[in-house]
């Protein structure tokens, strides 16, 4: 309930006119709003055009909150169909259709193992081709017969025209091959259980692998006929899931997919997401909020956000909606909120705080021609310590002897102690 409560604060704080006005807020997006914890969400497609970036993160807002209710059922469900991508094996609004639902979104099911249009990507392989071509001159200048394992691989003009490769087709099943067997493995399916594996559609198809077969080696190169059948192209979800691997092709995407899902992704998605948000939210607050002894910060649990903000708060506030939230499918959702929390390694900590309060506080700490270290080290720490009480800030912790994680350590916000401001003062270089 602590947690709902703290979306539901983070909703009324992202109704704000900032907001509406950063995120192109519109009258369209009064449209079905989910004011209730537990109720569906409309759906919305990712990061693209027809409806405002505003609706998109509230309703991502929306889908978090949501997946704290149901985010195990919904787990748990699609756990007991293997993580199947294919929607005909979830009959009734469970698994994805209930998390489409609830949420708005979806996680995906399956993982990339290639993105042809990338063009990074192409730009990497192409010199890889090159390299491997000027080797094979060199060796024919040796009086070598150069390779004749496969064909010397040509400089693609375009995305499209490597995709469509037979060595894209190899890339990608040897790729998708390894990603399936990990999942094999991690979900005991057995890696000799054929039948179990043919059910959940993870045999690729012997003639999705090209093979080569040499037919003369006259002329500068040997030379190949190739042979291969390309995987299925899928257009939309509802093609997802039918074979171990596909090629999908959509809205300026090009790339090839396995048939399993990336299970740390999975997890994060559905379990860890909505409480890594919270608890960044809380955080934030603790630390940078109205909590914090900030009287210029007007911002009510009851009514949200309503008046002028201290500078730092609207910095963290600002960068918490654009980098925590995002408007996307929820494996990115869940990368988002990791690469924010990695970005608050240091932030918020009690040395952090305990820094930037000898910053705002300078010249407090001018104590004329006093020259003597221990006096200055007692003076330090008198005057830090009116300034520090009553804050928080991160610091590590040792579990309980009674949990499950006993012995191990563990990072909690508290309040800050007068142990922690002298030891910093002592040895600034310090980890708390």
């Amino acid at each position: 309930e602590a947690v709902v409560a703290g979306f539901d604060f983070l909703f009324k704080v992202f109704e704000h006119e900032r907001y509406k006005r950063k995120y192109g807020y519109n009258t369209s997006d009064h449209r079905q709003r989910p004011l209730a914890a537990g109720s569906p969400v409309p759906g919305y497609f990712a990061n693209v055009g027809g409806e405002s970036i505003y609706r998109r993160k509230f309703l991502s807002i929306a889908g978090l909150r949501n997946l704290i209710i149901y985010g195990p059922t919904i787990y748990t469900q699609m756990r007991d169909k293997l993580f199947s991508g294919k929607p005909s094996d979830y009959v009734g609004d469970v698994g994805p259709h209930l998390m489409k639902t609830m949420t708005g979104n979806v996680v995906d099911l399956d993982e990339t193992v290639l993105r042809c249009s990338d063009r990074g990507a192409l730009v990497g392989i192409n010199a890889m081709n090159a390299h491997r071509r000027k080797a094979a001159m060199a060796a024919k200048d040796k009086g070598f017969e150069g390779f004749t394992d496969e064909p010397l691989h040509p400089e693609y003009a375009g995305t499209h025209d490597f995709s469509a490769s037979a060595q894209a087709a190899a890339i990608a099943a040897t790729a998708a091959q390894n990603s399936i067997d990990h999942f094999v493995e991690i979900m005991g399916i057995g890696k000799d259980n054929e039948a179990a594996k043919a059910k959940r559609n993870l045999i690729i198809d012997k003639k999705a692998v090209p093979t080569y077969t040499l037919q003369s080696k006259t002329g500068s190169q040997p030379t190949f006929a190739t042979n291969f059948t390309p995987v299925i192209l899928a257009t939309n979800n509802a093609d997802r899931g039918n074979a171990a691997l596909w090629h999908y092709v959509n809205c300026g995407m090009d790339s090839f997919h396995a048939n399993v899902p990336h299970m740390a992704d999975v997890n994060g998605a559905l379990l860890k997401a909505p409480f890594r948000c919270a608890e960044y939210w809380f955080q934030l607050l603790a630390l940078h909020g109205p909590y914090n002894g900030s009287s210029s910060v007007l911002c009510d649990p009851e009514v949200g956000f309503t008046g002028e903000a201290s500078a730092e708060f609207l910095e963290h506030l600002d960068a918490f909606f654009e980098d925590c939230v995002a408007d996307s499918c929820f494996n990115q959702k869940w990368k988002a909120i990791e690469a924010y929390g990695e970005s608050l390694a240091h932030e918020g900590t009690v040395v952090d705080v305990l820094q930037r309060l000898q910053v705002a506080n300078q010249a407090l700490f001018d104590y004329g021609d006093e020259e003597d270290e221990a006096v200055i080290t007692q003076k330090d720490i008198d005057t830090m310590w009116p300034l520090a009480n009553g804050r928080v800030g991160k610091a590590a912790a040792t579990a309980s002897p009674g949990s499950p994680t006993a012995g191990h350590k563990k990072v909690v916000t508290r309040l800050i102690t007068k142990d922690d401001v002298e030891a910093w003062v002592k040895n600034p270089a310090i980890v708390i």
